[in-house]
């Protein structure tokens, strides 16, 4: 009966250890899966065929558009960092539904002045992000 009792030992220490590699291996296999999809991310290849457009020319440093009240507008975006960003998931168009692709430009609507445009995108990100808008809301008397 030792003997049955030291294989059902080996057994189960080899089962034990095998266990042990497989969840091993996986972890391994896990972490190759996660580096590579973070690397296609950060080389944009999960940006949208729409996105991929809009930064064909956001992503030019120095793009930018004069206003009819003498200011400048910067239209740069850093394309690499927009590909790394949660934004990616959602792309340009979400955020910037005043702005059609095929006749841009010119813009479907005006820009004023860089205030008014800020206070425009302002009310968009309020539309995703209003629990981070909350916080920074004065305190209303009552």
């Amino acid at each position: 009966m030792a003997i049955c009792r030291n294989a059902l030992k080996m057994t189960g220490t080899k089962f034990h250890a095998d266990l042990i590699m497989t969840a091993r291996l996986a972890l391994v296999v896990m972490v190759v899966l996660a580096v590579t999809s973070l690397t296609a991310r950060a080389a944009g290849s999960v940006l949208s065929k729409a996105d991929q457009e809009c930064l064909g020319c956001h992503s030019v440093k120095g793009l930018e558009k004069k206003l009819a009240n003498g200011e400048t507008l910067s239209l740069h975006v850093e394309g690499p960092a927009f590909a790394e960003s949660v934004h990616n998931m959602i792309g340009c168009a979400v955020c910037h539904r005043n702005i059609a692709l095929e006749p841009h430009p010119p813009l479907k609507t005006k820009i004023a002045s860089i205030r008014e445009n800020s206070l425009a995108l302002t009310k968009v990100c309020n539309s995703c992000h209003a629990a981070i808008f909350k916080l920074y809301e004065p305190a209303v008397a009552r």
